[in-house]
């Protein structure tokens, strides 16, 4: 798929010979923790993605009764800053992304970074042993709430709620129990 590619990304799809690398950078209110799966640091659009070995893998999340579909990204090693603030910060619904980034033969970004995958974090877990930690990080699409209902109804008591005095849905429950008859095919005639 070629939409979104630059004219040199095309070209290098098109060649059979891709280097590439996926990069994910976490949105925290107190800062952006940012990681790559390739075996260098990456500087992309100004942004140090660092490689450490940070970022283990990224593994697909199948859909159960509770969730929908998203991705598991495994960071290790990171130093006790990153986890004492991954541990503090208020983590739900947290902006995670995960980019491809195409690579020239020295290891330098070629064009804009794809976005991969948008979502949301929805879990985090920390594991400390031996010294080292990690960081498993669970997140579903961005998209993923429109599937789900609503808290809010249409009715005068969620609306007076939301906008006290305002009395637009004052009638709604009345509405939903009126027969309405449309006019017969004589009236149009």
């Amino acid at each position: 798929m070629t939409r979104g590619l630059s004219d040199t990304q095309v070209a290098a799809e098109a060649s059979g010979h891709v280097r590439d690398a996926l990069i994910v950078d976490m949105l925290l209110d107190s800062g952006t923790v940012r990681g790559s799966l390739c075996g260098i640091d990456l500087e992309v659009d100004g942004e140090l993605y660092r490689a450490l070995n940070t970022l283990r893998s990224v593994d697909d999340v199948s859909e159960d009764a509770q969730s929908t579909e998203g991705l598991r990204f495994q960071f290790d090693g990171l130093n006790p800053i990153i986890i004492t603030l991954a541990a503090q910060e208020p983590y739900r619904g947290r902006p995670i992304n995960l980019y491809r980034v195409y690579l020239t033969d020295d290891y330098k970004p070629m064009g804009a970074p794809v976005l991969l995958f948008p979502g949301l974090i929805s879990t985090m877990g920390i594991t400390e042993e031996g010294g080292s930690a990690s960081l498993a990080v669970q997140a579903e699409h961005i998209l993923a709430g429109a599937r789900r209902s609503r808290p809010i109804r249409y009715s005068s008591a969620d609306q007076a709620l939301r906008f006290p005095g305002d009395k637009g849905f004052e009638y709604v429950e009345q509405m939903t129990e009126v027969n309405l008859i449309w006019p017969r095919k004589e009236f149009f005639k």
